[in-house]
């Protein structure tokens, strides 16, 4: 299991990355800061994967939640429900406006179950009934929910993180800045 380090957003690492997004796209100042693809011998970078999972674990999954549906009083339940009544709003006037109604009911449905809420955090997997932790959900190598959104092969660093680079983000090793502009020096060079 890979340790899991929080990289806190917004302390100049996204800038660092910026030099291997625009080297490789050609595009100064990437606005979406969301990755692209690419790979060689020394490192590899994508974009956060939104699809479902590509190995052979997503069917028995499924098969497992069929089974053993999250109960009335789960996080997840509630917030599926929330999810669905945002459904009805497809071209809403107003989407900051709609977006800022959405933030503050996920903090809402936060506080009801003691869960600590940040802003951008993915909370579609906290699950409080328990159905999801009895459930050993190993992804195979390849699959695209698991790989990592960055890794830097000398070291086997690997980094993820949730839409946007640095957005909710955890490395798998202890990472500074300093370090990390060495390694995309390293990087650069390869390419």
């Amino acid at each position: 299991m890979n340790k899991r380090i929080e990289i806190p957003r917004g302390e100049g690492y996204e800038e660092i990355l910026d030099a291997i997004v625009a080297r490789i796209t050609g595009i100064e100042h990437f606005k979406h800061h969301t990755g692209c693809y690419f790979g060689n011998n020394v490192f590899e970078i994508r974009p956060y994967y939104f699809g479902e999972c590509t190995c052979s674990r997503k069917k028995e999954f499924d098969k497992y939640l069929l089974e053993n549906p999250h109960t009335k009083d789960c996080f997840i339940t509630d917030l599926q429900i929330l999810n669905d009544s945002y459904k009805k709003y497809p071209n809403y006037h107003n989407i900051n406006k709609l977006k800022a109604e959405r933030a503050n009911e996920e903090r809402r449905l936060c506080m009801i179950y003691s869960i600590p809420y940040k802003s951008g955090k993915n909370l579609n997997n906290i699950c409080t009934c328990g159905v999801l932790s009895k459930f050993n959900v190993v992804h195979e190598a390849h699959c695209l929910q698991v790989l990592p959104n960055f890794y830097f092969k000398p070291e086997e660093l690997k980094i993820y993180w949730y839409k946007t680079y640095f957005r909710d983000s955890y490395v798998t090793q202890e990472l500074t800045k300093e370090k990390f502009k060495n390694i995309i020096g390293e990087c650069l060079r390869s390419i």
